[in-house]
């Protein structure tokens, strides 16, 4: 048990890795929203072109 311990405060300890964890999480949580978010709004900018095009090209009644 002692030896499963000393592998756990080593993990800990080990500060190798922190910098690219906190970039990985700041991407996940404000990068990968943000670009949903952007995409989202230009399929809607997208669809609304697409709508006002085909309501320019009806023929006047």
């Amino acid at each position: 048990m002692s030896r499963r311990s000393n592998i756990v405060v080593d993990l800990h300890a080990d500060q190798a890795g922190q910098a690219s964890l906190e970039w990985v999480l700041l991407v996940s949580v404000f990068g990968l929203p943000l670009a949903w978010f952007a995409f989202q709004g230009l399929f809607a900018l997208a669809a609304h072109y697409r709508m006002v095009t085909f309501v320019d090209t009806l023929p006047l009644p």
